[in-house]
């Protein structure tokens, strides 16, 4: 009976319904800043809009150059840097030329092999763009 009577003294107030704001009462409203929505293949958009200055690209079969690339990018946050890890088969990896738009860039790459030195199946595309050697890389 006592801890009927203490929760009825503790919750009696709780449960009473709020009024709404009266007359005179204002709302105010703030504006947001949005992001500029990013194309997915794009990652100089995507490093622009979120404020970073180091991509990691990461080659991978299994997962450890995916799981290494996100240590390096947790690492580089240590240093107050921002970093994005991208797979280079979503990218188009011609923009890596417009990488030096942003201020103090970095690009690494992580990027594994497997049987006898083969490009990893989400890199093969990169391997292939950099063999034809048609982009000045400098920088």
């Amino acid at each position: 009976m006592a801890g009927f009577g203490l929760y009825w003294v503790y919750f009696r107030n709780s449960a009473k319904p709020q009024q709404p704001p009266g007359k005179g009462y204002q709302f105010t409203m703030q504006p947001t800043l949005v992001a500029p929505k990013a194309s997915d293949s794009n990652f100089i958009s995507k490093m622009k809009a979120s404020g970073r200055n180091i991509v990691v690209f990461y080659g991978s079969q299994t997962g450890t150059a995916e799981e290494f690339a996100g240590r390096l990018a947790k690492e580089a946050a240590r240093y107050g840097m921002k970093a994005l890890i991208a797979d280079p088969e979503e990218c188009q990896m011609e923009d890596i030329t417009k990488l030096s738009e942003i201020e103090n860039s970095l690009a690494v790459f992580c990027v594994a092999t497997y049987g006898e030195g083969e490009p990893t199946d989400n890199a093969q595309q990169f391997y292939d763009w950099l063999q034809t050697g048609d982009t000045e890389l400098n920088g």
